[in-house]
């Protein structure tokens, strides 16, 4: 059924079907039923489409809930709420991180051989959904697994030099608290600024940067 056909008629019952992700314990909704009888119709056969592709540890479970049009609505207004107010932080974000890009990056080739972690802070738009607390540089002794088969005790050790982001615990509460990006590794850091430098030269290697970045970090951020 369309509940939006019955939005005059808020106390007309309905049976939503809910699905849930076994793999990523994540909710969501099949369908919206009239009955109780085409919901049962349609949890089964959903229950056997699953069991054609997914194992069983794994497989997707499904339940009926019975609830009104007017309170079906409700959440779906709700919801869509929350996703329009998402993407306005999201927006914010990028325009924010756009302005910070280029200090960002020369901060990075600045610091491309000195090991610690340096930031950049940010502190427009906090009280306005801005998911960043600073974009940070990060360059460290890389962690070798004393139990992988490769190890070699002797081997020199190897830096890695990441771009990062701090984020807004609030806004960021399904996410860690600081996400990096790796640009580059390898035994001898002093060569980091040149690799990068040479990439830039060859191709837009900072709006590659940059994308990879919102794509991978913002928007994992802001969903829902």
């Amino acid at each position: 059924m369309d509940p939006e056909k019955y939005r005059n008629d808020p106390d007309k019952a309905c049976y939503e079907l809910w699905g849930w992700d076994t793999f990523s314990s994540e909710s969501y909704l099949c369908g919206v039923y009239a009955s109780a009888y085409t919901a049962r119709k349609a949890m089964r056969r959903h229950e056997e489409e699953v069991k054609a592709y997914q194992s069983k540890r794994l497989r997707d479970t499904f339940s009926i809930n019975q609830t009104t049009v007017g309170e079906h609505l409700a959440e779906q207004d709700t919801w869509w709420e929350r996703i329009r107010e998402t993407h306005r932080e999201l927006d914010l974000s990028k325009e924010i991180f756009a302005r910070h890009f280029d200090d960002w990056f020369d901060l990075m080739l600045e610091k491309s051989a000195t090991p610690g972690e340096y930031l950049i802070p940010v502190t427009e738009g906090q009280e306005d959904g801005c998911v960043m607390n600073a974009l940070t540089v990060r360059l460290c002794v890389r962690e070798e697994d004393p139990l992988d088969e490769d190890y070699d005790s002797k081997a020199p050790p190897t830096y890695q030099l990441s771009m990062g982001m701090r984020l807004n615990y609030t806004r960021a509460r399904y996410c860690p608290k600081s996400w990096y990006t790796n640009i580059c590794s390898g035994t001898d850091p002093s060569k980091f600024r040149a690799e990068i430098e040479g990439r830039v030269q060859n191709h837009d290697y900072k709006e590659t940067v940059g994308g990879w970045f919102l794509k991978d970090i913002l928007d994992a951020v802001c969903g829902e």
